[in-house]
């Protein structure tokens, strides 16, 4: 088995999935330690940020990063997939340029979102796509996101193209699904591009067929510090840090704690050792990683 730790920016092509993607990692690396910071669908392209070994452990954190995309949405037609790939399930006129501009500050700011039928999302412990394309008809409740930005790059009827900056959670079918209503039209999300996740960029990835050649995978304090600055801590394992040993702020010399969490790296090599969690002064553990990872 691979012993290789890190992250992979990869640039996910249209038409295939996912999952289907992490299958060709865990084949290059010889491993099934490997995940990601948030799916993309198989109509979709773009960034995928891979995490390979100990850096899966890291998966929950990445996940709450801010997002980037483009998307090209198609006014007149709505599918009930909300992409290119499903049935069109409603028709409308096409709004002018002055009724999207009308329309769109009231999608900025944390808003109240429904997630299309065919998500990902759990309904019962099972996914709301297998149930939608079962037939089932489903009532998803609405959630919290925030749109950070949206900003208009193209507008040719009927086609519009949108660069979105949002949080965790956001569905870009979902806007194009919302937008064409309040337009008094109908919409689904034609293209969608991701560009960014964190810091990470589309243009900094390779795409998954590249991996036999160039790997790419980063890691360690640098590559850490770049995602979490002013939080990447070197820390002895001597601490106790891989018992699990609790941990006192007054340990780290220098350090003024703020709240939130903080990624403990060997002083040598900069591996990978723990996530700990800084509230009401005190110290505890996330995540401790394995013995056997290091």
């Amino acid at each position: 088995m691979s012993s290789v730790d890190g992250i992979l920016l990869l640039h996910k092509p249209e038409g295939v999935t996912s999952f289907e993607v992490l299958q060709s990692v865990k084949t290059r690396f010889r491993t099934q330690k490997v995940g990601h910071a948030g799916t993309l669908d198989r109509f979709a392209r773009g960034l995928l940020v891979v995490v390979v070994g100990s850096y899966t452990r890291l998966v929950d954190l990445l996940q709450d990063f801010e997002k980037e995309y483009r998307g090209t949405l198609e006014f007149g037609k709505e599918t009930d997939t909300l992409d290119p790939e499903g049935m069109i399930v409603a028709e409308g006129p096409i709004p002018t340029l002055e009724e999207i501009n009308a329309q769109i500050p009231s999608f900025l700011g944390t808003i109240s979102q429904t997630p299309p039928s065919y998500s990902a999302v759990h309904v019962g412990g099972e996914r709301a796509y297998r149930m939608a394309r079962k037939g089932v008809a489903l009532d998803l409740p609405p959630r919290l996101v925030e749109i950070r930005s949206i900003q208009l790059e193209n507008f040719k009827p009927p086609y519009l193209t949108l660069r979105v900056v949002c949080s965790k959670g956001t569905y870009i079918r979902s806007l194009a699904r919302d937008l064409g209503r309040k337009c008094g039209s109908a919409a689904y999300l034609k293209e969608l591009t991701r560009i960014r996740i964190g810091t990470f960029q589309l243009k900094d990835a390779v795409l998954p067929s590249e991996l036999d050649r160039e790997s790419r995978i980063l890691a360690g304090a640098e590559v850490l510090s770049r995602l979490f600055p002013g939080r990447v801590l070197p820390a002895s394992p001597s601490l106790g840090i891989l018992e699990g040993k609790p941990l006192h702020p007054s340990l780290f010399k220098g350090v003024h704690f703020q709240e939130g969490p903080y990624i403990l790296v060997s002083p040598e090599k900069g591996d990978l050792l723990a996530c700990i969690q800084h509230k009401e002064g005190k110290l505890s553990y996330r995540f401790v990683v394995s013995r056997k990872n290091l």
